[in-house]
Parts: structure tokens; C-alpha cells; sequence
């Protein structure tokens, strides 16, 4: 028991600081101000509820505060893997691409997330019969009728140019090649040149994006596509949400190079004990841009209640 939130955001101590600043980043989703709290006796708990990834982490009484912990960290950033620390120290200019994968293969080995009880997917259910695809190895679009792993890009338009497969140009941007040309010159959004290169690191083959695997001029098509979006979503191995700005040319922070600024994750409470703070990744989404849309507000509040994290 720490007492007062009033009392503690008064404190210098370096733990204290931690809380508070925990408690006013979870509650900046649901309370219009972190200060109707102050009233509130602040409780931390040690290992009573895992946090993410079950890994042993102080939480907080719900009352207060849900789905933040404080975790044991490093301060070591030479590079190595931080196995045994769950925040790492630093979060980098660059996406740790070998982390981001061995999450895919845990979720993958471990958890049911993409997969449907009762049901597999089934080219029959996609529109026209196959599934339209970009092939990020041969840089272009595909038509496939097989069942092939592949991710889906989440994000916003906008207001930014967004350059669109149509009737028109379909066949030529099925020639293997096209898109890097289409990017070189500057014609396709950022958010959709990120998503592409992120795939590549990733090594999975091919990734779904609603401007240039649905013809945007032909109605049947495009129907058809927003009929079974959410089957789209639902059997692709990740989806990339593209939560940062407020258009397609906002890009993914830290997939390019020096997009995104180097800042220190935990705090040393003590001479060499750090702690960092680690949330529910769909607290993070809350109030963006990206939430003001009808599906994705709601969608985010759909995983905030059903608590499945991976």
C-alpha cells in the first residue's frame, strides 16, 4: 500500500514517479482527468495477476488502474537478446526485427489467436473466388486460389494521395517489379511503402491492402472484398495497425531509419534495479486518430474487455 495518489505524485522517489506516471498513461483512455484519482488509496500487488507475455510483474488494484504493470527491466542495451529482463531497456530508432518475429512464432506455437474453431479458410469464401494479394518478394500484385499465409495492413487514408489498383491498370501491375517502380517515383503513401518493407523483413511473402488488392472502379469487385473484410482480417497471420498520424502517408515509426527518436523505456528505481512500465497494447490505440473510425473504436474496446493479449 503506497497510499494517496495525491501524496505520491508529490514524491520525488524515483518508484513513485513510475506509478504515477503509470496510472495517468492507463487512465488517459477512460478518465478525462487523472486528478479524479487523487483521492484514491494506490495498492501494487506483487505476481498476483502475470502480465503480458505470464511473466511476474507488480499490477495495481483494478479500481485504479487495469491491464498496467511495473516490470523488471535492464539497463543493458549492448544489443544482446534480454531473455530474462521483460522490458528491454531502450526502444530504438529501429524495429527490433528478430524480436517482433520470435513474438509471431510464440504466438503462432502457442496460442489460438488465428485460429477458428471449426472452420479453416477456405478459397470459396474470398472474393471472386481467389484472394488479390501483393507478392513483396516479386514486388507486384497476385491472384491466388490457394490458402497462403499472408498480413494485412490497417490504416488510414486520409487525406493523402493514395494511389489505387482499378480496372485500368491490373494487368500492369501484376508484372513482377511494377510496385518498386510505382514507390521510386514517389506515387505510393508511406504508411503502404513501410508495410511492404516490413513484410520483407518479416520473410512473409504477402500482404493485403484494401487500396490495391480490391478494384477500386469495379463495384462487383470491390462488394465483394468488403463483404468478407472481416474474413480477411480474421485468417491473416498479423495485422499491421497503422496508429500513428492521421493519413496514409504517416508511415510506421521505425521502419525506416531515424523515423522515430531513441528515448530510455525503464528507470533505475535503485542502483542497478530498473523498472519499466508495460501495458495492454490496445490502451496504447485509445484516443489516436486511428480510433475515431466506427469499426476500430469499437474493436479496440472489444479487445481491452476480452483482455486477450499475445
Amino acid at each position: 500500500m503506497l497510499g494517496l495518489l495525491s501524496r505520491i505524485r508529490g514524491s520525488h522517489c524515483p518508484f513513485c514517479i513510475l506509478v504515477h506516471r503509470a496510472i495517468v498513461w492507463a487512465n488517459k483512455a477512460t478518465t478525462p482527468s487523472p486528478s479524479l484519482l487523487c483521492d484514491r488509496e494506490i495498492i501494487l500487488r506483487w505476481g498476483r495477476q502475470p502480465a503480458l507475455g505470464l511473466r511476474l510483474a507488480f499490477d495495481f488494484d483494478t479500481s485504479v488502474v487495469g491491464d498496467v504493470w511495473l516490470a523488471f527491466g535492464s539497463q543493458d542495451d549492448a544489443g544482446g537478446r534480454h531473455e530474462t529482463a521483460y522490458v528491454v531497456p531502450k526502444l530504438p530508432s529501429e524495429i527490433d526485427i528478430v524480436r517482433v518475429s520470435s513474438w509471431i512464432k510464440v504466438c503462432t506455437a502457442n496460442h489460438d489467436c488465428i485460429k477458428i474453431p471449426g472452420e479453416s479458410p477456405s478459397p470459396a469464401t474470398l472474393p471472386l473466388g481467389m484472394l488479390r494479394l501483393i507478392d513483396v518478394d516479386q514486388v507486384c500484385l497476385v491472384e491466388t486460389e490457394e490458402v497462403v499465409e499472408y498480413i494485412v495492413l490497417s490504416y488510414m487514408w486520409g487525406l493523402a494521395p493514395n494511389f489505387r489498383l482499378t480496372t485500368a491498370n491490373l494487368s500492369q501491375l501484376m508484372e513482377p517489379g511494377v510496385l518498386g517502380g510505382i514507390r521510386s517515383v514517389g506515387l505510393l503513401p508511406m504508411t503502404i511503402c513501410d508495410a511492404i518493407t516490413l513484410a520483407q523483413r518479416l520473410k512473409i511473402r504477402y500482404l493485403w491492402i484494401d487500396s490495391l488488392c480490391l478494384i477500386q472502379n469495379d463495384p462487383e469487385d470491390l462488394e465483394r472484398g468488403i463483404r468478407i473484410m472481416d474474413r480477411i482480417y480474421e485468417h491473416a497471420s498479423i495485422t499491421i495497425i497503422a496508429a500513428h498520424g492521421h493519413d496514409a502517408n504517416a508511415g510506421l515509426p521505425g521502419v525506416q531509419a531515424n523515423f522515430r527518436e531513441t528515448r530510455a523505456v525503464v528507470s533505475e528505481i535503485k542502483p542497478g534495479i530498473c523498472l519499466g512500465i508495460c501495458m495492454n497494447p490496445g490502451w496504447r490505440l485509445v484516443r489516436t486518430v486511428y480510433e475515431t473510425r466506427a469499426w476500430t473504436y469499437a474493436s479496440v474496446f472489444s479487445r481491452l474487455e476480452s483482455q486477450r493479449v499475445c
